[in-house]
């Protein structure tokens, strides 16, 4: 709560990995941060008004549209000096005024694990923990441990992968959850 007070309530998400031009990423970050209109000239003084001030992108999957997704990012802090982006990546961006965080990677379960043992793996227990704050029902089973165990293990232990994911899927399956 104290971060959307710092950026004015305006954090928004941007998810990059479904993105494979990176001249698409301002036109993802406008429409995250509710700019309707549709954008020709996104480095025009215009373009640069619309952003709110003290906003903050959090945008995900950067790999792919490497190196030119960087040289647009860089363009586009230019462009709005107020604005401040949070990006998940495994390398440096390379631009100025950047700071790295390296986030440790969590340790994953085996996908043979009982359920008590499963919710005791560091990786588990964020997924969960992020997962019950969308649906606070939600309980591990003998049904539902396998594909947790494997959700955490094929998102290799990242944090924000992980949290992420729990609170993407608790708005879309939580249907499937209150059986469970």
């Amino acid at each position: 709560m104290r971060m959307l007070a710092d950026y004015n309530g305006r954090v928004c998400f941007v998810p990059l990995a479904p993105l494979t031009d990176p001249e698409n990423i301002l036109p993802a970050a406008a429409h995250a941060l509710g700019l309707a209109e549709r954008i020709r000239r996104l480095f025009s003084s215009r373009f640069s008004r619309r952003f709110p001030p003290s906003a903050l992108l959090v945008m995900d999957n950067w790999e792919h549209l490497l190196p030119q997704g960087a040289e647009t990012l860089h363009r586009l802090l230019e462009a709005v000096p107020t604005l401040t982006c949070l990006t998940t990546l495994r390398q440096r961006l390379n631009l100025p005024g950047e700071y790295e965080y390296a986030v440790r990677l969590l340790e994953t379960p085996s996908r043979d694990l009982e359920v008590d043992r499963l919710e005791s793996c560091p990786s588990v227990q964020v997924w969960l923990d992020r997962a019950r704050t969308t649906y606070p029902n939600f309980r591990m089973t003998h049904v539902n441990t396998g594909a947790v165990a494997a959700l955490c293990h094929t998102l290799e232990g990242v944090p924000l992968a992980l949290e992420l994911t729990a609170a993407g899927r608790g708005r879309r399956h939580r249907s499937r959850w209150r059986r469970g």
